[in-house]
């Protein structure tokens, strides 16, 4: 029995190389640019987010994300929108995205993404909901990308946010937003 049990684990142990070229994970950072109404009201600001994704098939990748935003309101006397709106502290998200890359990742490393998202916007006094479902586009590149099953990347990326265009409170604008940020990706 026991060594059944340690021929299984050299069979997994050997197996996990294979498995980690097709999934990966990581951190990265973004800078974060107000758009449309909340514009007005909120500075540009900087946030994060962890993500975990496949890369099985070389020219289209799924990636799960989480991201968080710090928010931070302008003085009140340079808001031009009146009635004022909540004070927005933070906006946090889960997404699920599709990458796909139109030319051989490995001759030129650029994709498309498009994003389904749930979001909750905080605000501090606020009686709206703060949760959310939007979308998002942006558009990236990976460096270095030497083999689909390369173990870490670098990613650049663009992205442009409607984070509750699909579901809102009545009484929440629709929050857009650009952001550019930089991720590390280690393979799994």
């Amino acid at each position: 029995m026991r060594w059944r049990l340690q021929c299984a684990i050299v069979l997994l142990v050997g197996l996990l190389p294979a498995f980690g070229q097709h999934y990966f994970g990581g951190v990265g950072i973004s800078g974060w640019l107000p758009a449309g109404e909340l514009s007005d009201a909120l500075h540009s600001g900087i946030g994060g987010s962890m993500v975990l994704g496949g890369r099985q098939y070389c020219q289209l990748w799924v990636l799960f994300g989480l991201h968080h935003y710090r928010l931070r309101m302008k003085d009140t006397n340079a808001i031009r929108q009146r009635p004022l709106p909540p004070t927005y502290q933070e906006l946090n998200a889960v997404d699920a995205a599709v990458r796909l890359f139109p030319w051989e990742p490995v001759v030129l490393p650029f994709y498309l993404q498009g994003n389904l998202l749930v979001s909750a916007i905080g605000a501090q006094g606020d009686i709206a909901s703060p949760l959310g479902a939007g979308t998002a586009v942006g558009a990236g590149v990976v460096f270095p990308y030497s083999s689909p099953c390369c173990r870490w990347f670098l990613e650049l990326h663009a992205q442009y946010s409607l984070w509750n265009v699909l579901l809102r409170d009545a009484l929440r604008p629709i929050a857009r937003s650009w952001s550019v940020g930089l991720h590390l990706r280690l393979g799994l």
